[in-house]
């Protein structure tokens, strides 16, 4: 019962109207997320629940894993609009939780997000409502327009950026 694995490691198309109830409990080294690893397409009117819990990161120190409930990575071309998350996350990782350079609008998050972090101060730690980090790169993407969480934080362990929308807002978040 449930999703286990990401349903796509690179979204380069469009993916509409999905419902999708995952029941992750996985070690992961990289970027994951419940419908792509990887978005540079388009995800519109796509809903997730369900529960995740598992490990990101390894020993190294180099490592930068990235988790999202809909997508670990949105990319600069990649468009997230009308999507609705009521995940509970349990997750023990370190740097970032989801990765925004691209737009996320319209978008509601209502579930539970629980990270530990085990790595110290070595790097931070990002974790929002909607993206853990967003970022343009020139005068393009990293746009969060319209967003809303609900849910519950809870972050634990080493340095930590936190909020309910992002964790690190380096661009536009615009009516959230």
């Amino acid at each position: 019962y449930g999703l286990k694995k990401p349903l796509i490691a690179q979204n380069d198309g469009t993916i509409e109207n999905l419902r999708i109830v995952a029941d992750f409990d996985d070690d992961s080294q990289n970027v994951q997320g419940i419908i792509s690893q990887y978005n540079d397409g388009k995800i519109l009117e796509c809903s997730v629940s369900g529960t995740v819990t598992g490990r990101m990161g390894g020993d190294g120190s180099m490592v930068f894993p990235s988790f999202g409930g809909i997508t670990g990575q949105n990319e600069l071309a990649g468009i997230i609009s009308g999507c609705s998350s009521k995940l509970k996350l349990s997750l023990s990782m370190a740097p970032m939780a989801g990765s925004n350079n691209g737009t996320i609008e319209k978008c509601v998050s209502n579930g539970s997000l629980s990270v530990s972090k085990k790595n110290g101060d070595l790097y931070p730690l990002y974790v929002g409502g909607i993206a853990g980090q967003t970022e343009k790169f020139g005068s393009m993407g990293g746009i969060i327009k319209e967003c809303l969480h609900a849910g519950q934080l809870k972050v634990s362990g080493g340095k930590a950026y936190v909020g309910q929308i992002c964790g690190l807002a380096a661009s536009n978040i615009i009516n959230s």
